[in-house]
């Protein structure tokens, strides 16, 4: 089930989401469509996972941040629809560059239904592929059009810090992998937080920042984006079982106390669709590995 089917309130923002990925992946490959056979290769690596979309949930909690921050669909400026669109987009494409970073560190062999970048094209190609991709989703967030410098710099500066810190949880987490460690849950969960929760707590700030929400609100989505983050990774390793912490761990009841952490948080907001569909999320995080909340 993706994004779409859940979230009503954004659905035709999250096809422009789509829209806009595709795009760029577009602008990527033009440069090199009059060079024959090399555009057709770049055009096929650069597409490779991008015409096999996710669930654009990163996407989906920017936009719903920004609902909560009083952006309203049907009432703003075309200039800032289209400045959100463009920051869910690049969310997605940093998203997909770690992904497809993570496969080749991985050495997966699938990935959404088709096999890995890398076990197709080598994994010299995939890595620039992420990095490209990378790129492009600064290129994105450059763009944006906003009535503030200060916002626009807090918005770049936020993504900056938070690829340097998925690349450090990344590199902390190789480290416990190739020596085999198992981990005090403290540690484990500092690497779930900077592998994955940083992302998606940046997803919930920035859209709340471009939709110019004051500095409380800001920094409520973005502590509801991080345990949001945080349940869903603790869910995700509990379905692969390849948490790596000492003892018994009872990690489906940690990430119900994170999740219901968020909860708590938007419990203190305002009413509105946009909350009613983040709290939505976090029963789909629920559903999506077979727990039910008790």
């Amino acid at each position: 089930m993706k994004s779409q089917d859940i979230f009503i309130s954004i659905s035709e923002y999250l096809q422009l989401v789509e829209a806009e990925i595709n795009t760029q992946a577009d602008l990527i490959v033009k440069s090199w469509t009059q060079n024959g056979n090399q555009g057709v290769h770049i055009d096929r690596v650069v597409h490779h996972l991008i015409d096999k979309p996710g669930k654009m949930l990163r996407p989906a909690l920017v936009l719903l941040s920004a609902g909560m921050a009083g952006w309203d669909p049907a009432g703003e400026a075309k200039e800032l629809n289209s400045s959100l669109v463009k920051l869910a987009a690049a969310v997605e494409l940093i998203h997909s560059a770690s992904l497809i970073h993570d496969d080749i560190i991985d050495d997966e062999q699938m990935r959404r239904g088709q096999s890995a970048l890398h076990r197709k094209h080598g994994n010299q190609t995939a890595v620039l592929v992420g990095d490209i991709l990378y790129a492009q989703s600064f290129s994105l967030i450059t763009s944006l059009k906003l009535p503030s410098w200060d916002r626009h710099l807090a918005i770049y500066q936020l993504y900056c810090d938070t690829t340097r810190d998925m690349c450090l949880g990344e590199i902390i987490e190789q480290r416990a992998i190739d020596e085999n460690l198992s981990l005090e849950f403290s540690d484990y969960l500092n690497i779930l937080k900077n592998k994955t929760a940083v992302l998606m707590s940046a997803c919930c700030h920035s859209g709340a920042i471009l939709a110019g929400a004051d500095a409380d609100t800001a920094q409520h989505l973005a502590d509801f984006g991080l345990a949001f983050g945080l349940a869903f990774q603790l869910l995700d390793d509990h379905k692969d079982k390849d948490a790596l912490i000492k003892g018994d761990m009872n990690i489906v009841e940690k990430a119900l106390q994170q999740l219901s952490r968020a909860r708590t948080i938007l419990g203190k907001m305002t009413d509105s669709s946009y909350r009613d569909e983040l709290i939505r999320a976090c029963d789909f995080v629920l559903s999506a590995v077979g727990v039910t909340q008790t």
